[in-house]
This record gives C-alpha cells, sequence and structure tokens, in this order.
C-alpha cells in the first residue's frame, strides 16, 4: 500500500488519471473514417439540356387521394371537437319542444314525497326545490340532462339519462331517487 504524505501531489496524481482515461477514451470512441479516393463515376448521371428539357415538359400525373371513412371517425379531427358536435346536435333535437319544469332541475334536487300505486300503474309525488310538487309516472320527462323515469317503484323511482361520450357512444346512466324516510311511514 502507498503512503502519500503530501496531499497536493497526491490530488495532482489523480486529476492526472482522470483526465489521461478521458481524453484516451474520446479518441478511441470514434473509429477513423476512412475516405474514399476513388469516386465512382457510374454513380453519377450527368443530363444534357435535352433530357432535362424533357423531363420538365413531361406531364404531371396527379393521383390524389381520398378518403374512405367506412364507419370510422376522420382521423384528422379532434375527438372533442366530434363530441361536441354530436352532443350539439342532441341537444338542438331536444331544444325543439318547450321544457316542463321538471326537466329545469338536477335529478339530485328533486325529493321523492309518495308512491301510490294502483293496479299496473303507479305514481309517485315529486317535489321541486321551489316547493311545487308534481305527479309522475313511468316516461315522464325529468332532469336537465334529458331523462325519462322507467319504473316507479314501491320505496323508489328509476330514472334513465342518455350522454355521450368521446367515441360518439351513447350511454345510458340509470339513476334512482329514493322515497324520504319519513314519507316511508
Amino acid at each position: 500500500m502507498i503512503v502519500v504524505k503530501n496531499t497536493f501531489l497526491y490530488k495532482l496524481v489523480v486529476c492526472f488519471i482522470i483526465c489521461q482515461f478521458i481524453f484516451l477514451s474520446i479518441g478511441y470512441a470514434k473509429p477513423p473514417v476512412k475516405k474514399d479516393d476513388k469516386a465512382k463515376k457510374e454513380d453519377v448521371k450527368v443530363f444534357t439540356d435535352v433530357e432535362i428539357e424533357e423531363i420538365l415538359n413531361k406531364p404531371v400525373q396527379k393521383n390524389p387521394y381520398t378518403y374512405t371513412a367506412g364507419g370510422r371517425r376522420d382521423p384528422f379531427m379532434s375527438i372533442v371537437e366530434i363530441s361536441k358536435r354530436r352532443l350539439e346536435q342532441t341537444r338542438q333535437k331536444k331544444k325543439k319542444r318547450v321544457l316542463m319544469p321538471l326537466e329545469r332541475y338536477k335529478l339530485s334536487d328533486l325529493k321523492v314525497i309518495g308512491i301510490v300505486a294502483e293496479g299496473n300503474n303507479s305514481y309517485a309525488s315529486v317535489v321541486l326545490p321551489d316547493g311545487k310538487a308534481y305527479t309522475v309516472r313511468k316516461g315522464t320527462a325529468v332532469g336537465i340532462y334529458g331523462g325519462w323515469i322507467s319504473e316507479v317503484k314501491e320505496d323508489r323511482i328509476l330514472v334513465k339519462e342518455e350522454s355521450v361520450d368521446y367515441y360518439g357512444n351513447v350511454i345510458i346512466n340509470m339513476t334512482e331517487i329514493k322515497l324520504r324516510e319519513e314519507e316511508k311511514e
């Protein structure tokens, strides 16, 4: 083992070894480039003026590319833009009629205060945040997202809502609104 008493000399030797290692690794990192002394004249074709004129006067044949969707979406259009257009189209269809008061509130704002079953027909009484009560049955339109009542059960009503995802697929959401506990008794 080598014992170095002079730290300055030790640091100098270590730096020298590191620098030598760096310079040697850089020098051997890239293989030397061999220059080809023999330029092949066969690879280069020289055109005459007549040949150049013939090439320039030759009519260009254009084959325009046409995209056929075949049921697929346009790959150059944003998915967000497509979903916005489809959502706007569905909203336009729904805007053609006047909205009822039950269609102006979110489903979370509606409260079921009573349910009556009469044979095959079931009715539910629903209260809006403004305090007005309405009687609803299967098929009644409710909610701001174009939902409708799909079923009236003895302790709750089921509401179906349609929405469109980013790919344009229609998704059906089922929401249940339960009868309030105070009203069950």
